[in-house]
């Protein structure tokens, strides 16, 4: 897996991509019209060179420019097409970011409330003479099945901090192991949600 110089926000990441998404498709439609330069430049200086055999090295020259200017073309797009995979590769990682920065957050949320409750758990206890125990976790929600007992909101805080660390855990994973193509698709589906993400802040 590349490692990130830095932390990027999957705003950042996405515009990012754009960039570089822009930047590839430049330097492919130019390769496509250097190419088609150079193939009639090459046609034309043949049939010139059948009645002025002396423009051989003007001609030569012209041709080396040409092709030249093909090749550096030709690996301007193929270095911003890398560029471009590692940039959709960022875009998995930073949410994956994002998602372990939230799962911090809560568990900073649990700990604040477990340190809370103590106090008030030992008076209970001291009052009743018996200690309190949650009840069964029952995942993120903290509501079973038929909807009987719900966790403390401690406990869900952290169920959740779990969860999230899976799917970071996921995303980090797919980064890492998943084809350009596959990755590219992943970083679509991601740019989509981001986007309709800011379109509900913005209404809000």
């Amino acid at each position: 897996m590349t490692e990130m110089t830095e932390t990027k926000s999957v705003a950042q990441a996405v515009a990012e991509v754009d960039r570089l998404q822009a930047a590839a498709e430049k330097w492919a439609a130019d390769e496509v019209t250097k190419t088609a330069e150079l193939e009639a430049f090459e046609a034309s200086a043949a049939g010139r060179l059948v009645d002025d055999p002396d423009a051989a090295e003007e001609l030569t020259d012209e041709a080396a420019r040409l092709r030249a200017g093909l090749a550096l073309t030709k690996r301007t797009r193929a270095t911003a097409e890398g560029q471009l995979a590692e940039a959709r590769r960022g875009v998995l990682l930073a949410r994956a970011a994002e998602l372990r920065a939230q799962a911090v957050a809560k568990r900073a949320d649990a700990d604040d409330l477990d340190e809370k409750a103590a106090p008030l758990l030992e008076q209970l206890y001291a009052l009743m003479g018996c200690r309190y125990e949650p009840p069964l976790d029952f995942g993120t929600s903290g509501v079973s099945r038929v909807g009987v007992s719900t966790l403390t909101k401690a406990r869900i805080l952290r169920n959740q901090a779990k969860h999230l660390d899976f799917q970071a855990e996921d995303l980090e994973r797919f980064a890492g192991e998943k084809t350009a193509e596959q990755v590219a698709a992943k970083a679509a589906q991601l740019r989509g949600q981001a986007k309709v993400g800011a379109e509900r802040v913005a209404v809000s």
